[in-house]
């Protein structure tokens, strides 16, 4: 159970993560405070993270390329365009192909 791939839901005080396999099987889904996001992602092997491009994404970037990970932004027209709903960061990773 290797996660390849982690999608963030950045927020203000809840942070969503869900990951995949290499071969797209979901094995994360979990709530996540602020103060236990990092710790969260220390913990995992290194993986690519993708996340929303926002303001507060470059503060999360720096954190995670320090702890050996590689991150993505998703620009917030690109996931909107796939997604009818709240934030969905399941929704990041499946559509981490899409050009």
């Amino acid at each position: 159970m290797i996660v390849a791939f982690v999608g963030i839901d950045l927020a203000k005080n809840v942070f969503q993560l869900h990951g995949v396999t290499s071969d797209g099987q979901p094995v994360l889904k979990r709530r996540v405070r602020r103060e236990g996001v990092l710790w969260e992602i220390a913990e995992m092997a290194s993986c690519i993270i993708g996340v929303e491009a926002c303001t507060g994404a470059f503060y999360w970037q720096r954190q995670f390329e320090a702890l050996g990970h590689m991150r993505m932004h998703f620009s917030d027209l690109r996931r909107r365009r796939h997604v009818a709903g709240p934030n969905r960061p399941e929704r990041l990773i499946a559509d981490r192909d899409v050009g």
